[in-house]
């Protein structure tokens, strides 16, 4: 997979180019959050989504708040969250490629 952040501030993303949904940053993106899996549980059941929720949407307005509407943005890090949990609870055994192509097309549109 693609290289491996050190914090979750960066959600994965290696460049500030392009688009928010682009396929790489969700890679990076996805490929973090399985690698720190356990965390995210924890986040879950301790009821800590909201938080998590919260540094996605400052992170994603933050990088792309110039260039895009912020409504979209917000959505948008609903949507990555939503994509976490959903696939925290399937036991991540939905592939990746899955979640990035499903968000993908609804962005892209």
């Amino acid at each position: 997979m693609l290289h491996r952040p050190t914090f979750l501030i960066t959600i994965g993303i290696s460049s500030p180019d392009g688009e928010f949904f682009d396929k790489e940053y969700l890679g990076h993106f996805f490929d973090y959050v399985y690698e720190h899996r356990e965390l995210l549980d924890g986040i879950i059941k301790c009821g800590y989504g909201l938080t998590f929720l919260e540094m996605i949407t400052d992170y994603v307005k933050k990088k792309w708040l110039a260039n895009e509407d912020e409504y979209k943005l917000i959505a948008f890090s609903g949507a990555l969250f939503n994509s976490c949990v959903y696939w925290a609870k399937s036991d991540y055994t939905i592939k990746e490629e899955i979640l990035i192509n499903s968000l993908v097309d609804t962005y892209k549109r």
